[in-house]
């Protein structure tokens, strides 16, 4: 496949569409003075051909290959080359059955970009692949030798030139494959570690901890099963001692009715007691006449004595009496004065609380009165607005009201001014499509002072624009010495094109934030910048080699083509244009999220169980199937005269139908307006409500609080008054006590006879046997009854144990018997219960420490280390097959590489001696261990080799270069070579000798150089010579013939 003809249209110096025909398929020159544009021929070639390091065709961006950057009336740039396809074995894949092929590519001012092929529009990557099936790789070519390129190989260090072998021989697969071999490899290594760290930092560690708690909570269960034996132990001896003390009751009821027997011959004493009753009262009347007969003997001194002694006993009595009142008055008043302290320490509580109720409060009624106040408002307003309403107004954006027809004529006065200034400028475009000229001097003069405004005020707009989107520079310092700047990219916004402006807003909505990250080739890069870049802010990094977008899949489009149309959704990655190392940043950008014309069909999208991907409107409006809708993005900056004509005439069409439907409508605002007044009036008149019973509240609290006030001083008082009695009481108690210490001794300074003494012991001894009977029949009768309880409470104890333990019916005949577990000889039941205790706190201890689920998760932790032992031998194996792989990737290359530099080293030698008769060259190792850590070169003349180039002249090392520069290509040919000025450096008899060798050696190739020396193009067999004339280049074709005279005739050329 080789070139037949080019045009160029507006592609930097060539604005004419200039069409270049007559390509040979062999040798082809182009020559010209500097800055001729001989040099853009070649740039258009590797600007068709797809290449994105703009530096290599002396531009920074796309705008600059534009002729005269787009300001000379030329706003696109177009290169199309028509391929000759007629060798079927060297076509693309695809295209074989084309003779020819015609692929072309076109730029305009702000990044648009578009290839076409035999007329049909194809993507980027489709272009490319079509090139680099047929080894044309623009982007890594060993087909393209620009200017420059020899001095850059002859300062190219052993490495470097040994890179230059690989790049030719193709052994960068190999190590494509071996970076992908030893990444997995390093996974694997990763995996393994994180294998080991779990068994040993946590596996293991937590393994040997669950066996701990599995000890413990076998020893908990153990405990618990000791409990239950020793608890059905001692519930067996509590039962069998319940039932035996009721059979022990029923025992001692026999004895007590035995002790009954006893007891009738008590009552007959109680017969006997009776009789000696009337003995007393016989006694007492024979002691009362004794005494009688005594007084009148002693002349009444008796009785005078008795009546005294009645008279004191009755006095110290009373004075008995008066003393225990006055001593529980005084219990009951020191009670009572600790009462009263009590209650006043719960009143001064009270009252404390109740001032903190009563602030608080008071804090709720006055917000409750702004409350109020601010519905007060608003009710107001709402019966003005009301009245508004009723007489034709209606609130417009200033703030005041306006009635309709008022809005409508504001409206049409809007219309008015728009169409005149349309009609303005329409006339001003005619006059300047007539060429008027009137007055063209005091024009121009005006022109030049408004441009120098327009100058200075979109400098102004540029610096405010650069303020504003800041995010869109990106300054940054070289992290090291000789760093490679192509390998940062930009932000993404710069790296792209919006293929439509109409879809500017929701691509922006799409993007968000990422718009403004940097796109770098690989995480190192970030790195670097990140470590020592010295980045003035914040950045995020997208690097190409690390990051994964993911797209919309057809099927997903498809669905959603079905349910809104095709014109109503397209995906936002369709929408841009970049290039095509940049595809896995746009994706990560813009690939899950799809663009929609409205906000329906984007809910239909977004919200469809089969879709359920981010949808934007080209509003901005965005809906998200988690359930989250944004809009209002961003508004327009600029609306043009039309569309705020188109704006203002839909809105007169929505007042005159207001106007039509004036009644409807203003009864439509007048109950939407009752409604509200009906709203906010109830809303008053709760507040109000609830206002009024908030001061109720107050009121009563307040009220609450004046009488606990009294309360507390009533209190006060009454605790002084009480203490004040008890002190006169103590007195008085003191006083009593000293009355009846005097009644006493008074009593015993008395003589009673002996004889009325004897006699009323005779008679107390008597009561008092009589008595004594008594109470032993109370007892025994109690006896009698506490047995009967007793009984009663040890057969309900019997029952309920019965019924709480239901084993008791089925073991209570083993209870006591000899050699089984309920032994209460063998066993001691104490000592059970001591233990019982022992084991009860020993149970309550571990139940605080001892895990439940020790056994469960011990089985979990167990099966997790048997899965990471069985894995950690499978990831072993990989690991050493990887490193098999690595091995035998290595011999692959190096025994690739061997062949290939043999090759490469016979046909350098061979083309330098050529080029340079008498003289050899050749490649040698710089170490001895082999070609592998590096090549450098050696040249000889004679049988005297060159220990370094530095001992060459100029040309002769170009010639170096040069050789090993035609030995690649001679390598790995190409169906296309370009070379610009490879000859800059070399005399005429060397440049005659390049060109013939070209002509001679290279027969399977086309080849286009450009060279400045006829030495080199009158090998050709076709030359182009460009010119520069009126600023723009011009080409013509010279056919060589073979007596040296060459015909030319003129390139195509066609004004546009």
């Amino acid at each position: 496949m080789w070139i037949k003809s080019i045009v160029l249209d507006g592609f930097k110096s060539y604005a004419q569409r200039t069409e270049i025909n007559g390509f040979d398929p062999l040798f082809n020159a182009i020559t010209g003075l500097n800055g001729s544009g001989k040099s853009n021929i070649l740039d258009g070639i590797c600007f068709l051909l797809g290449i994105t390091n703009l530096s290599n065709v002396r531009a920074v961006n796309l705008n600059e290959l534009v002729y005269k950057n787009g300001q000379g009336g030329i706003t696109k740039a177009t290169v199309s080359i028509v391929f000759d396809n007629t060798n079927k074995p060297q076509s693309p894949y695809g295209y074989r059955h084309y003779d020819e092929i015609t692929i072309t590519r076109q730029i305009s001012i702000g990044n648009r970009n578009k290839y076409l092929i035999n007329g049909l529009i194809a993507n980027n990557n489709r272009v490319h692949d079509l090139f680099k099936s047929v080894q044309l790789n623009v982007n890594n070519p060993h087909f393209l030798i620009m200017q420059g390129r020899i001095t850059k190989v002859l300062n190219m260090k052993p490495e470097e030139i040994l890179s230059m072998i690989e790049e030719a021989t193709g052994t960068k697969l190999y190590d494509n494959k071996r970076d992908e071999a030893s990444k997995v490899m390093e996974k694997k290594n990763v995996h393994l570690l994180e294998i080991d760290t779990n068994l040993n930092e946590e596996i293991n560690p937590k393994v040997l901890k669950l066996k701990e708690e599995k000890a413990s909570y076998l020893e908990y269960q153990k405990i618990i099963r000791q409990l239950e034996h020793l608890n059905k132990f001692h519930i067996a001896y509590k039962f069998f001692g319940a039932e035996a003390c009721s059979d022990f009751v029923e025992l001692s009821k026999k004895s007590v009715e035995d002790h009954l027997q006893l007891l009738k011959t008590l009552n007959d004493s109680k017969k006997e007691v009776a009789c000696g009753d009337e003995s007393l009262k016989l006694l007492s009347t024979v002691i009362a006449s004794l005494e009688k007969k005594r007084d009148e003997e002693a002349g009444g001194l008796l009785s005078t004595l008795q009546k005294a002694h009645e008279e004191a006993k009755n006095a110290l009595t009373i004075n008995s009496s008066h003393l225990n009142a006055s001593k529980n008055q005084l219990t009951s008043e020191t009670n009572k004065l600790e009462k009263l302290k009590r209650q006043q320490h719960a009143d001064k509580t009270s009252l404390k609380l109740k001032k903190e109720a009563v602030t608080k409060l008071e804090f709720e009624l006055n917000v409750l009165k702004e409350k109020n106040e601010a519905l007060k408002n608003s009710h107001k307003s709402a019966i003005d607005h009301l009245k508004a309403v009723k007489v034709g107004l209606a609130g417009v954006d200033n703030g005041k009201d306006a009635t309709v027809n008022e809005q409508l004529r504001s409206c049409k006065v809007n219309i008015s001014n728009i169409e005149t200034m349309l009609e303005e400028t329409k006339i001003r475009v005619e006059l300047k499509k007539l060429n008027y000229e009137d007055g063209l001097e005091e024009k121009l003069g005006a022109e030049h002072r408004r441009l120098e405004m327009e100058v200075m005020r979109i400098s102004e707009r540029i610096n405010s624009l650069e303020a504003r989107f800041h995010q869109l520079s990106f300054d940054y310092h070289d992290p090291e010495s000789n760093f490679n700047r192509t390998s940062v990219k930009g932000p993404v916004a710069m790296l792209m094109n919006v293929k439509d402006q109409k879809y500017a807003t929701a691509l922006e909505v799409v993007a968000g934030g990422k718009l403004y990250h940097i796109v770098v080739d690989t995480e190192q890069t970030s790195k670097k910048l990140l470590d020592k870049g010295q980045l003035k802010r914040r950045v995020t990094f997208i690097p190409l080699n690390k990051i994964a977008g993911s797209k919309i899949s057809a099927d997903v489009l498809r669905r959603a083509e079905c349910l809104v149309g095709k014109e109503n959704v397209r995906t936002a990655l369709s929408l841009v244009e970049y290039e095509n190392e940049l595809e896995a940043a746009m994706a990560y950008v813009f690939g899950t999220s799809f663009i929609c014309t409205d906000m329906e069909s984007a809910k239909r999208v977004t919200f469809d169980e089969d879709i359920m991907m981010r949808s934007v409107t080209l509003a901005g409006d965005s809906f998200d199937p988690a359930g989250i809708a944004s809009g209002d993005v961003m508004n327009e900056q600029m609306v043009s005269g039309e569309d705020r004509k188109k704006m203002l005439l839909k809105q007169i069409e929505e007042l005159e139908d207001i106007l039509k439907n004036k009644d409807a409508h203003m009864e439509q605002q007048v109950k939407k307006a009752q409604d509200d007044l009906d709203s906010i009036t109830h809303r008053y008149e709760a507040s109000n409500n609830f206002l009024k019973i908030k001061e109720q509240e107050f009121n009563v609290m307040k009220l609450e609080l004046v009488d606990l006030d009294k309360e507390h001083v009533d209190l006060m008082d009454q605790i002084n008054s009480t203490s004040e009695s008890i002190k006169k009481l103590e007195e008085q108690v003191t006083q009593q006590e000293a009355e009846v210490l005097r009644a006493q001794v008074q009593l015993m300074t008395n003589n009673y006879n002996k004889d009325i003494e004897a006699k009323q012991l005779e008679q107390h001894e008597l009561v008092k046997n009589k008595k004594k009977l008594l109470l032993q029949i109370e007892d025994m009768q109690h006896k009698i009854t506490q047995a009967n309880k007793v009984a009663k409470d040890a057969q309900k104890k019997v029952e309920q144990m019965l019924k709480e333990h239901a084993w008791i019916a089925e073991e209570r005949n083993l209870f006591n018997v000899a050699n089984t577990v309920y032994d209460f000889n063998a066993n001691n039941p104490n000592e059970a219960s001591k233990k019982i205790n022992k084991l009860q706190d020993m149970k309550e201890k571990l139940s605080k420490t001892v895990n439940m689920r020790a056994m469960s998760m011990l089985n979990k932790a167990e099966e997790q280390q048997r899965d990471l032992m069985q894995k950690r031998p499978v990831v072993l194996s990989n690991r050493a097959q990887i490193e098999k792989l690595i091995t035998k990737l290595d011999n692959e290359k190096d025994k690739a590489l061997k062949l290939a530099f043999a090759q490469v080293n016979e046909d350098f030698g061979s083309i330098f001696s050529t080029l340079l008769p008498g003289a050899s060259a050749k490649l040698i190792a710089t170490e001895e261990n082999g070609i592998l850590c590096g090549v450098e070169f050696r040249v000889g003349f004679g049988n005297v080799w060159k220990e370094s180039l530095s001992e060459l002249s100029g040309g002769q090392r170009s010639l170096v270069a040069l050789s090993l520069i035609l030995a690649l290509l001679l390598f790995k040919p190409a169906p296309l070579y370009i070379l610009d000025e490879v000859d800059a450096a070399l005399d005429l008899s060397h440049t005659q000798n390049i060109g013939q060798m070209l002509k001679a050696h290279f027969k399977h190739s086309q080849f286009i150089i450009v060279s400045l020396k006829d030495s080199m193009f009158n090998n050709a067999n076709v030359l182009f010579k460009t010119k520069f004339v009126d600023g723009v280049s011009t080409i013509t074709r010279h056919t060589q013939e073979n007596n040296g005279k060459s015909s030319s005739e003129p390139v195509q050329k066609k004004k546009i």
